[in-house]
């Protein structure tokens, strides 16, 4: 599994709190061991092409875009922001 940040997740990544800091690199981590991990909350956003997981109970998520064997780390924000900005 490949990863790559784009400059809008590395902009967003940094503007986080610390604690989401280690969710997100927690939640990363987790992904590339096991990207069906039942915690992340793996899914489609309706009507786009992105994808989300969740770094911790729902107040972020992670974008990502990919093919299946490798993802770009496309944003990172509130779920509601998310939400409104990707699907």
């Amino acid at each position: 599994m490949q990863l790559s940040p784009t400059p809008r997740f590395t902009r967003a990544y940094k503007a986080l709190p610390q604690e989401a800091k280690d969710s997100v690199q927690k939640a990363i981590r987790q992904f590339m061991e096991n990207p069906r991990h039942p915690g992340l909350h793996f899914e489609k956003l309706k009507g786009s092409a992105y994808r989300t997981i969740r770094p911790d109970r729902g107040k972020y998520r992670i974008v990502l875009r990919g093919d299946g064997t490798s993802f770009e780390l496309v944003d990172v924000d509130r779920h509601d922001i998310v939400d409104r900005r990707y699907g």
